[in-house]
């Protein structure tokens, strides 16, 4: 394996064990959640006669101010039919148990600010605690969830969004979306236009090739300071690291070949039996032909001896310039001849 290949593999390595530290650690919050809540069900909830107990997720305003990927801990909501109020029971580590009665006329929908924050929900209390419907680390069917328990407590009350976080309704989560397509789109369109091909990266610039991508989760904290859920903030860095690989080579090649102070040059090269070309003079690169310009070197022998435009940008990039071999394939000449 070269060295690019190396590296490459490395980039993704580096995501894929990002992506599963972060589904780990939701993982186990939700896991010390559901321990705790079965603890409460069998020391508290089971003595409690008269309720109809709902599961439910419990954070404190510090907590999800913080935009943290899920709530803070796991407890039960008892609901009387016969009276305007709730019983809460909830346990936030060892010592802090909560064990309150709210009424019902202080539960009440979050807040605009809050509305598409990390964390579904509605709020209770005068210092209000966040409530939401249990559904595991289903994020949809959490939000439904919710949106039926707030329903049931408080009709009136405007219901919590039933749906996965909007991205149009956040300008981070919006301006990272935007800036994915204009990558990706320009990725293509530089790839299908340009008529130069890379023939040698040097090191740097391979280098930095394949650790640009890595620079999409600086994005993660950003969002997150945006009030972007955090399992949303790594979707899109994910995807901005997919379209920065993508755009990576077609950008560095044209910054290449805007600040190459040399023209391009015809170079002697011998076809050799594996159908690549090398190079005759001393310090050039090998090259192969790509797509229909390949089919024409298969048909020259061996040790036949062609020139090729070449030349070296000013990043250092080896660059064939392929227009004069597509003009004569375009008039029915060999671009070989």
């Amino acid at each position: 394996m070269d060295v690019r290949a190396s590296a490459s593999l490395l980039v993704f390595v580096v995501i894929v064990v990002c992506l599963l530290l972060s589904a780990g650690w939701r993982i186990g919050l939700a896991r010390r959640r559901e321990q705790a809540r079965v603890a409460l069900r069998a020391s508290h909830v089971g003595t409690a006669t008269g309720l109809e107990w709902i599961p439910i997720q419990v954070s404190r305003p510090a907590w999800y101010r913080r935009l943290h990927a899920g709530h803070e801990a796991g407890g039960w909501l008892g609901i009387d039919g016969e009276a305007d109020a709730v019983r809460l029971l909830a346990q936030r580590g060892d010592d802090d148990l909560i064990d309150r009665v709210w009424p019902l006329a202080q539960i009440r929908a979050k807040p605009g600010s809050l509305r598409h924050s990390a964390l579904p929900g509605f709020l209770i209390g005068s210092e209000p605690l966040l409530l939401a419907g249990d559904a595991g680390a289903n994020e949809l069917r959490s939000w439904r969830a919710t949106q039926a328990l707030l329903q049931r407590l408080e009709p009136t009350a405007v219901a919590t969004p039933a749906g996965l976080f909007p991205l149009e309704s956040n300008r981070w989560s919006l301006a990272c979306s935007v800036l994915f397509f204009v990558l990706i789109l320009y990725g293509f369109v530089d790839k299908m236009t340009t008529p130069y091909v890379a023939l040698a990266l040097p090191p740097v610039v391979n280098g930095v090739e394949d650790l640009l991508p890595l620079l999409a989760i600086l994005a993660v904290p950003l969002l997150r300071r945006g009030r972007v859920p955090s399992n949303m903030a790594w979707m899109l860095a994910l995807l901005l690291g997919v379209a920065l690989k993508i755009t990576a080579l077609p950008l560095l090649q044209r910054i290449d070949a805007l600040t190459a102070t040399d023209t391009f040059a015809e170079q002697p090269y011998r076809l050799e039996a594996d159908g690549q070309f090398v190079p005759l003079a001393a310090g050039l690169p090998p090259l192969r032909l790509r797509g229909p310009l390949r089919n024409y070197a298969r048909d020259l022998p061996v040790g036949t001896e062609r020139r090729f435009a070449v030349r070296r940008g000013g990043l250092g990039v080896w660059q064939l310039d392929e227009r004069p071999l597509r003009e004569r394939l375009r008039t029915g000449v060999s671009p070989v001849r």
